[in-house]
């Protein structure tokens, strides 16, 4: 979701949206994106994929040791029902 469509199905739920925030930096998001290209989310290419694995979970971990914010992706939403 993008933010302004999660706020938007979380208030027509019945919830007051207090926060949001995201969880993915651009590090994991590039690690993310660069392992799909890769297998096509069907491990494809599984030899090329397991020898890029390691140096992707490296650049994740220290991509994840920073917080993004709000200029992040993957949005989580703090929620109260009204």
């Amino acid at each position: 979701y993008h933010v302004d469509d999660l706020v938007e199905l979380l208030q027509g739920a019945g919830f007051k949206v207090d926060d949001w925030t995201s969880t993915y930096g651009s590090l994991e998001t590039f690690c993310q994106r660069f392992s799909y290209w890769i297998t096509g989310a069907a491990m494809k290419r599984a030899g090329l994929y397991a020898l890029i694995y390691p140096v992707l979970r490296v650049i994740a971990f220290f991509g994840g040791l920073g917080n993004p914010g709000k200029k992040g992706t993957n949005v989580l939403a703090v929620a109260t029902k009204v």
